[in-house]
């Protein structure tokens, strides 16, 4: 497995979003860009770049664009972060496809009970730092 912080360089251009909106409107709220090399899935340098959008507090989209540039493989991965029921409520994680290119992940915590206030606020302090791993650790 490759050490991230010895083979990637790590760019990211944070926004701000307005946590107390009310509104459903969708915004972009983070991006960035990480390269290194994966010598688990293809044993090739990669280029990593995502956007990721909040639409009020209770639902985040990332777009991951990856390629795999010396074993020629490109793709887009869609991860969805939002909040399911009330009581007590719940966040699903989904992952399409995984960073091998096949199948998909989907998880389920709880945000609220380890302390986040809603899905917005589990992406900053916890989800997004996912962003930056070596994709052997990422699914």
């Amino acid at each position: 497995m490759v050490n991230n912080t010895t083979h990637n360089n790590v760019s990211n251009e944070n926004k701000t979003i307005d946590n107390n909106s009310e509104k459903s409107e969708t915004k972009l709220i983070d991006s960035g860009k990480i390269t290194g090399f994966d010598d688990v899935y293809y044993n090739s340098s990669y280029v990593s770049s995502w956007k990721t959008y909040a639409t009020g507090t209770d639902m985040v989209n990332i777009n991951v664009k990856w390629n795999f540039k010396d074993a020629n493989k490109s793709f887009t991965q869609k991860i969805t972060i939002e909040k399911i029921g009330n009581t007590p409520p719940e966040v699903r994680i989904s992952i399409v496809p995984k960073v091998s290119g096949h199948s998909s992940y989907e998880t389920y915590t709880s945000a609220t009970a380890n302390g986040y206030k809603n899905v917005l606020d589990y992406y900053w302090n916890s989800f997004s730092e996912v962003l930056y791993e070596d994709p052997a650790n990422r699914h």
